[in-house]
């Protein structure tokens, strides 16, 4: 579901826009990399009012392919194990206050 954005009124990248490359998966689909380069945050974040701080938050699911199971008439998960798997990871707190000093992870 890349680009999808939780509020459509103010997508993500009305806020923050610094340069990066979507997140990317481990060939077995169990672990999720999202590196930010370095940045300035005086030129790539529309911070509210009054911020001092952010954190970005990275979320992941994996969903299994599903099959349609005719004797029982309903659709079922190809790979059960997987599906509905998700982990969620922050960033540290990184002060808007200027260049960012290192890649963030």
């Amino acid at each position: 579901m890349e680009g999808f954005d939780f509020n459509t009124r103010q997508p993500l990248d009305s806020i923050f826009y610094a340069p990066n490359s979507n997140p990317s998966l481990d060939v077995n689909r169990s672990i999720s990399t999202w590196v930010i380069p370095d940045f300035n945050t005086s030129d790539y974040i529309n911070a509210p009012e009054g911020a001092t701080h952010f954190k970005l938050v990275l979320t992941t699911s994996v969903l299994s392919d599903y099959e349609f199971v005719v004797p029982r008439k309903v659709y079922e998960a190809v790979n059960e194990a997987e599906n509905e798997v998700h982990g969620i990871a922050f960033s540290p707190e990184i002060p808007l206050c200027g260049v960012v000093g290192s890649d963030t992870p």
